[in-house]
């Protein structure tokens, strides 16, 4: 496993939210909200001379100093193993790490290992989704988590009956992830890939796509994503703010998607299209 860098900024209480997504759009996918700020994580791998360039500009913009430090894979699962507690949404779905207990009350469980991968539950724009999901049914259907980081969107489908899942993201710490969520939850998969929108299968179209990425990375791929949605199905995505509820509904509208739901839940947003019937 590799080496990782932890990027602290002391922040207001308010102001934290709005810094998960500015540095969610430079490519950070994994934080610890903490009392006087955040704490994000970065591997090692990453932190070439453009992410520093971007992250002094960020920072210096909002006249902000921020704290450097390198931590080896052990010290990062010390760290969210000590931060990460269970999470109960709608009394009933609970999400829990292996060391929890099972709460008797929860007719559903994911288990999760999340190790760098994002996607614990306890992010808004997760949990938002997972919440939407309560009220489908899958039976039958087939689904794309496009940016799935520990895949626990994919894996609450495939709990729900769908019929396959297609698991996608470009870091190999969230595949290696999703294999390990799936295992410890006895699912199966044979579609997890490393890569972005190329890595979708050709001519494939799907039931429902799930895409929990950020704001930049949607209206890039956008169309690729509608293209692969059948006629009538449904395409939910989050992790950006409510700010950019506008321009997220315009830019989709293009590509033949039409706004059916809109969710929020702090400062951030969660939308549901659904594509035109041909």
């Amino acid at each position: 496993m590799e080496n990782y860098i932890s990027i602290k900024i002391k922040l207001a209480p308010e102001s934290i939210e709005e810094w998960i997504a500015y540095l969610s759009d430079i490519g950070i996918e994994s934080f610890w909200e903490q009392e006087d700020g955040l704490e994000a994580f970065v591997p090692t791998n990453q932190v070439d001379e453009k992410f520093k360039s971007e992250l002094h500009k960020l920072t210096s913009s909002k006249n902000l100093n921020y704290q450097v430090n390198t931590h080896d894979s052990a010290d990062w699962n010390k760290v969210w193993e000590s931060n990460f507690d269970d999470i109960v949404l709608r009394d009933k779905l609970q999400i829990r790490a292996p060391f929890h207990e099972r709460r008797s009350e929860c007719p559903e469980q994911i288990l999760i290992s999340p190790k760098m991968a994002f996607g614990t539950g306890h992010h808004a724009t997760t949990s938002m989704i997972l919440e939407w999901m309560m009220d489908l049914t899958y039976r039958g259907k087939t689904v794309l988590d496009f940016g799935c980081g520990t895949g626990i969107l994919g894996c609450y489908a495939l709990i729900k009956a769908a019929k396959s899942v297609c698991f996608i993201d470009n870091e190999i710490e969230a595949v290696e992830n999703v294999r390990e969520t799936l295992m410890l939850n006895d699912l199966k998969s044979d579609s997890i890939y490393l890569g972005s929108a190329e890595q979708i299968p050709s001519g494939q179209q799907y039931d429902l796509i799930l895409a929990n990425i950020t704001r930049n990375v949607l209206l890039e791929y956008g169309s690729i994503l509608s293209d692969h949605l059948l006629s009538g199905a449904s395409l939910i995505v989050s992790g950006f703010l409510m700010e950019d509820v506008e321009i997220m509904t315009a830019k989709f509208n293009t590509y033949g998607l039409h706004l059916v739901d809109k969710m929020q839940k702090l400062d951030w947003a969660a939308l549901v299209f659904l594509k035109e019937k041909e």
